[in-house]
């Protein structure tokens, strides 16, 4: 049985989804095996989901296939050889399909990720509570006494991902950041932003997007828009056929729906996310080394337990 698993934004996954099945029973025939579409959530044991899949399939030599998934996910293995895990077929794939200037940052030297689209993330606001120049244009402005902040859960993945900037390069503010009110879901984030009950709001661009038209902006950050990359890596041992999964999700049909939605995509000839102007945390990157140590960092500050 091939597994590919696939777990992109919620307002996303679905159509990536459908998409990755036009070619299921191709690369049935081809491996003349079956092939099957699975979540992290069917490898997670606890019920608040508070264990990392990738931990779970590790003990079990259950690994998918193929992953698709958000990069942050692989700080669990920070310090580890990950080429004992995964194999080299994803990165070596950015020589045969190369990805658009602006991602070439995210080319990874130790060859396990194919970085397929990057969601940029931001501070949205309530337009009729903040007027016009009153916003620092920061993330500092998560701060700011006079706002009411808010964002997902302390475990979820945007969530990580702006904690981990924070403490990197304000920690004296962390404990602000760590007490700024939270909801569960990016979904219910936006409803409460958009209900007048929060002055301020994290969430990635298509959810911005949507709610442009009910008195919601995107704050332009002068630091930049927070970058949460998806990237594909294949299990080591996989089959190489499986490098036509990537050649599925390049094509511009995919690809220019992901830069409809704000995303900025691999494919060079695909719609490019406007907020690609904000680029300056992509400028910034320092690698992939860096970037799963920051996310393990505020993984144990708010309380994770070191992976030994």
């Amino acid at each position: 049985m091939i597994n590919l698993m696939i777990h992109t934004p919620v307002n996303t996954r679905a159509r990536i989804t459908v998409h990755v099945q036009e070619i299921v029973p191709e690369l049935a025939d081809d491996l003349n095996d079956e092939v099957i579409i699975t979540s992290p959530h069917d490898f997670e044991r606890s019920g608040d989901l508070s264990d990392n899949w990738i931990d779970n399939c590790i003990q079990d030599n259950s690994l998918p296939d193929l992953v698709l998934t958000h990069a942050s996910e692989f700080a669990v293995l920070y310090g580890k050889d990950m080429k004992s895990y995964f194999s080299s077929m994803g990165g070596e794939y950015t020589k045969t399909k190369p990805v658009r200037q602006e991602l070439a940052a995210f080319v990874d030297s130790e060859s396990i990720f194919y970085p397929l689209f990057i969601v940029p993330i931001v501070i949205c606001y309530d337009m009729e509570e903040i007027a016009p120049g009153e916003l620092e244009n920061s993330w500092e402005d998560l701060f700011n006494p006079k706002y009411n902040a808010v964002v997902t859960d302390r475990s979820k993945t945007i969530t990580k991902i702006v904690g981990a900037h924070i403490l990197k390069t304000c920690p004296d503010k962390f404990d602000q950041f760590d007490n700024l009110d939270t909801i569960y879901s990016p979904k219910e984030v936006m409803k409460s932003l958009m209900a007048k009950d929060h002055d301020l709001a994290i969430t990635n661009t298509a959810f911005a997007r949507i709610a442009k038209g009910r008195g919601v902006s995107i704050n332009p950050t002068k630091e930049g828009v927070m970058i949460l990359p998806q990237v594909v890596a294949l299990k080591k041992g996989a089959d190489k056929r499986l490098l036509k999964v990537i050649d599925h999700l390049l094509e511009e049909e995919i690809q220019n729906y992901l830069g409809e939605n704000g995303f900025f995509p691999a494919n060079e000839n695909a719609v490019m996310g406007e907020t690609i102007a904000l680029d300056g945390m992509i400028k910034g990157f320092e690698g992939w080394n860096s970037y799963l140590q920051e996310i393990l960092s505020y993984e144990l500050r708010i309380g994770g337990e070191k992976n030994d």
